[in-house]
């Protein structure tokens, strides 16, 4: 309660108690009018009590006579006293704390009479090292001691003393493991958690609120930001200073001196040259990235089983043109194999041919490093491509899908180790959009209502009991109506006609965007502070594109994939650096690619065998720019 409207309150209480309420008299003279509530001192005095209202009958009797005080109040009598007043929970024993332990406490004046009044004080601590006091009165014990609590009123001045002892704590568990690098980038800032155990009773570790202290050995590459203690849990914001290596060193004075945690801090340079590729269409993948500029497909990466296209099977860390005259206007991938619409609606693929992902029997073609044509495709209006499998949307808004089928996920009909005819998806479905998970597939349709078949698992967002292979779609239970999907690995997110955002599946990294490392095995709303007009699903992680064109990203981190300048993951939405505007995002595995406005190639996350596409194969923790093709075939850096 506001304490203003608490502090009346409490007066007004009082002095009805004392006085009684004017009752309505049913004739004669009007009713004693109520008491008025008494003013506190210093400030305005309160308002008066109102009048009774006059009897009825005769003349109407006489009014009741105004409160007491009136319209602006009286002073407090005079105080003479205070009373400290102490929660029922710890008393008689209040002024006695464990460390991290906090109450809240409040102060009564009293009058010559003893009468009772509550009154606003000032607070200090003596030792505010030992026990913090802040203006709400809400104690707090950091360290193990003794202090002195003081409160006034006007000229009264009244203290209390504070004893603080220590739990004894064997154990502390921190958020980020002691034997990984934490790595930072100049500017940034990621906050930790440490939670104290201390043995109680017969032995049990239990949680305990401790005192703990966090040092950074070097301050000129770190610095710690901002910590405080919630519940039992501290939560530190760490801050990177400066290019270099440090320690962040945890010990708390209630654990034995052998106890001492560290956390080495690595900080790297801030440097994000300028772009200079445009792109028209990006696709990110498990093991190769693709682009489209000029009707042209470029890909990078990791070329086995083919899948760059360029009629090789060897690694590039940066672009390479695909063989071939085509004019693409769509491309897609996942794992290990692409696929591309060309502008005449016909379907290209090249890359791994697991289970006929390239729309030719596996006996026949183990994988092709050029585009062949997927030939008993008809024409598609959309292409989507997932791992091991692909479907087409034509202009009408059926679907077709070929490859993987071995828990229905290509929602045919009917379940096969191998499909590579595209096939049409059962139902008389008009979908605007198809996406995959790992075993599962689901489709937006006309209406904005959402249809999953495939595996029995979290991503499918039917729930725990339905049968394990699900063949053909299943629609969704959710009081709302859907404008746009995605999904990652393992888990769907979807974006509502209101903007809301929904997602369902695995969230052990945090990729749900809940505070908690829950499955959700049906759609729930996701409360978040942002609204997005794109939502984005990776391997692990899910990226979002505001009204402004900023690019937030949250779940699994440990490649710098989210953009955010370090390498812990979030399970909340946190802002890729650069202050870039982005039109499109394109998630891998832990590789995340963006197009800005103005077309400008970004990639960040997992550079391994070339994944980023800028000559290098480092991590990158923050957006960086994809090389330029510079030759026709490419090639090994």
């Amino acid at each position: 309660m506001n304490r203003r409207l608490w502090f009346f309150a409490s007066m007004l209480a009082l002095a009805l108690a004392v006085s009684g309420c004017g009752d309505d008299e049913p004739d004669g003279n009007g009713g004693t009018g109520g008491t008025g509530a008494i003013g506190g001192s210093g400030g305005d005095g309160g308002t008066g009590g109102s009048g009774g209202d006059g009897g009825t009958g005769g003349d109407g009797g006489s009014g009741g006579d105004g409160g007491t005080g009136g319209t602006g109040g009286e002073p407090l009598p005079e105080i003479v006293d205070l009373e400290l007043v102490t929660p029922e929970e710890c008393s008689p024993y209040c002024n006695q704390l464990f460390v991290g332990e906090s109450i809240r406490l409040s102060v009564v004046g009293m009058d010559d009479d003893g009468n009772k009044y509550p009154v606003q004080v000032t607070w200090s601590s003596n030792d505010p090292e030992i026990a913090s006091i802040d203006e709400e009165g809400v104690l707090v014990a950091l360290a193990k001691g003794t202090t002195e609590i003081s409160y006034r009123y006007e000229d009264l001045e009244r203290s209390v003393e504070i004893y603080v002892e220590s739990k004894p704590v064997d154990r502390i568990d921190l958020s980020v493991h002691t034997w990984e690098e934490l790595l930072l980038v100049e500017g940034a800032s990621v906050t930790i958690q440490a939670e104290t155990y201390g043995t109680m009773g017969v032995g049990a570790s239990v949680p305990v609120r401790a005192k703990v202290d966090f040092t950074i050995e070097d301050p000129a590459v770190a610095t710690i930001e901002d910590k405080f203690l919630e519940g039992v849990m501290w939560h530190v914001t760490i801050r990177g200073e400066a290019e270099g290596t440090t320690n962040l060193v945890i010990t708390s004075p209630q654990a034995p001196e052998e106890l001492e945690l560290r956390v080495r801090i690595r900080v790297r340079a801030y440097d994000q040259p300028a772009a200079e590729w445009q792109t028209d269409a990006l696709a990110a993948g498990f093991f190769t990235n693709c682009a489209l500029a000029a009707g042209k497909a470029y890909c990078w990466g990791e070329g086995i089983f083919g899948g760059l296209g360029n009629g090789r099977d060897e690694i590039s860390a940066v672009p390479v043109p695909v063989a071939g005259e085509h004019v693409f206007v769509q491309i897609g991938t996942r794992e290990s194999h692409v696929c591309a619409l060309d502008d005449e609606n016909r379907t290209w693929c090249w890359g791994n041919n697991f289970a006929g992902a390239l729309g030719t029997p596996q006996s026949v073609l183990g994988y092709s490093n050029v585009p062949v044509e997927v030939a008993s495709a008809p024409p598609f209006a959309k292409l989507r491509v997932g791992n091991n499998r692909a479907c087409g949307l034509t202009s009408e808004g059926k679907a077709y899908c070929w490859g993987l089928n071995s828990h229905g996920q290509l929602g045919i009909g009917t379940t096969s180790d191998e499909q590579p005819e595209p096939t049409a998806v059962v139902g008389d479905h008009v979908f605007v959009d198809i996406v995959f998970g790992g075993n599962v597939t689901c489709g937006l349709d006309v209406q904005g209502k959402i249809w999953c078949w495939g595996e029995r698992t979290s991503a499918l967002g039917l729930g725990e009991d339905i049968p394990h292979v699900n063949p053909a779609p299943v629609q969704l239970d959710v009081p709302t109506t859907f404008k746009s999907i995605t999904a990652g690995y393992f888990h769907v997110c979807a974006l509502d006609v209101d903007g809301d955002l929904w997602c369902w599946g695995k969230g052990e990294y945090g990729q749900l965007g809940i505070p908690v490392s829950f499955d959700l095995f049906f759609p729930t709303k996701i409360e978040i502070d942002h609204t997005f007009v794109a939502i984005y699903a990776g391997g692990r992680h899910t990226c979002g594109i505001d009204q402004d064109g900023a690019a937030w990203c949250w779940g699994a981190n440990e490649s710098g994939q989210l953009g955010v300048g370090d390498s812990l993951s979030s399970t909340h939405p946190k802002a890729v650096m650069g202050d870039l505007t982005f039109a499109e995002l394109a998630l891998g595995s832990s590789t995340t690619c963006g197009r800005t406005t103005e077309g400008y190639t970004y990639c960040w996350g997992d550079g391994s065998a070339g994944r980023r596409g800028d000559g290098t194969s480092s991590h990158a923790y923050y957006p960086m720019p994809v090389t330029a093709p510079t030759t026709e075939d490419g090639g090994e850096p």
